[in-house]
């Protein structure tokens, strides 16, 4: 399984702009909307992660698999995890709870811009966010790594 972890292949991180050029009064219409499904979304992935976690847990029936649970190395999932929750959840406690025309009509085309992007970059964006694994990255990936793929360094 192949991570693309770059920041600009998640939606988050276009809202999470939006919502600085929003603070900033750059930007007069707000993410409020688009944090609600945001929100939404993250609550599904971790109850799905959380699953899938247990369910690994649980399965493991001999040695060999409890080594491999044990060989995970965390660093990358809590990396991925506080990143998330600072530009997935956070956001929305600094935001009135407010939703007007504009800022719907803004939602949609900066989402038609990233699909158009994601096509242009050759991305299915489902199997992009299906893809997302916190056991996988963990197994691949330290934190350092992690966070220079994120950033396109490495």
């Amino acid at each position: 399984m192949i991570f693309d972890l770059q920041w600009y292949l998640y939606f988050s991180w276009w809202v999470y702009i939006w919502f600085l050029l929003y603070k900033l009064n750059i930007i007069k219409y707000t993410p409020f909307i688009v944090y609600v499904f945001i929100l939404f979304y993250a609550i599904l992935k971790s109850v799905q992660q959380i699953s899938l976690y247990l369910k690994k847990i649980y399965n493991v029936t001999d040695n060999k698999n409890k080594n491999k649970l044990n060989d995970i190395n965390y660093e990358a999932a809590i990396s991925w995890i506080a990143v998330a929750f600072y530009i997935d959840i956070v956001p929305i406690f600094f935001l009135k709870r407010k939703v007007n025309y504009e800022s719907i009509c803004f939602a949609i085309i900066l989402s038609i811009i990233y699909v158009l992007f994601m096509i242009y970059k050759k991305l299915d964006v489902i199997e992009h966010y299906e893809r997302i694994d916190l056991i996988e990255l963990s197994k691949r990936y330290s934190a350092k790594e992690f966070f220079l793929q994120m950033l396109g360094i490495k």
